[in-house]
């Protein structure tokens, strides 16, 4: 901080940026991402670190071997907690409940806990599903990774398996939010005799996978 205010009263730019860059990867160091990402846009007049992240995630996605689709859709979140226009319980839902335990994390795991860090949305199209995901994405500073089902279900035996394998690799070592949206199409119940075995299967191993996820 000395270094900051030192260089910025002597007019010394690229001192400044140096410690300024400093002073942003030290609060994101300590998850502070929403106040490093508004750091960033002052001090670039944009956010560098989320469009290199934005870059490096896209190149890096992976695709369904069928069709060559990408399995999942990154975005770097532009909506906020204030723009949400829903019932005050609501936001007190999405923020005191859930973001404020995610940016907690290492108080909780400094006492052997660990957070809540999965939700499931219910409710009719267009009642806001996925803009709460984006809202979430946001008010965390991470990317939001949305995992597109119709890319993700195969015509091939296993393949579907395989592709939700690919998705929970992909999103383990990354910070993300990530929404399985229209999820309904491959969850169904496992006792229902109207499926094939094949999706039967497809549940028991997207269980799997959940349970083992560490990211």
């Amino acid at each position: 901080m000395r270094q900051l205010i030192e260089s910025g009263s002597e007019g010394n730019s690229n001192a400044f940026i140096r410690a300024s860059e400093e002073v942003v990867q030290e609060e994101r160091a300590k998850q502070h991402h929403l106040l490093a990402n508004d750091l960033e846009k002052i001090l670039y007049g944009r956010s560098k670190a989320g469009a290199a992240r934005h870059l490096n995630l896209v190149q890096r996605l992976p695709v369904d071997r069928e069709r060559n689709l990408p399995l999942l859709q990154v975005q770097e979140p532009v909506r906020r907690l204030e723009g949400l226009g829903c019932f005050p319980t609501t936001t007190t839902l999405c923020w005191m409940k859930f973001c404020r335990d995610i940016t907690g994390r290492n108080c909780w795991k400094s006492n052997g806990l660990y957070p809540a860090d999965r939700l499931l949305f219910c409710g009719p199209p267009g009642c806001g599903k996925t803009l709460t995901a984006e809202v979430l994405a946001g008010e965390l500073g991470l990317p939001l990774a949305t995992v597109r089902i119709d890319s993700v279900v195969s015509s091939f035996l296993g393949e579907t398996a395989a592709n939700l394998r690919q998705v929970f690799d992909f999103i383990a070592p990354v910070p993300m939010v990530v929404l399985f949206d229209e999820f309904d199409a491959l969850a169904k119940e496992r006792a229902d005799e109207a499926d094939h075995g094949e999706l039967k299967r497809v549940v028991n191993a997207f269980l799997q996978l959940l349970d083992a996820c560490k990211g």
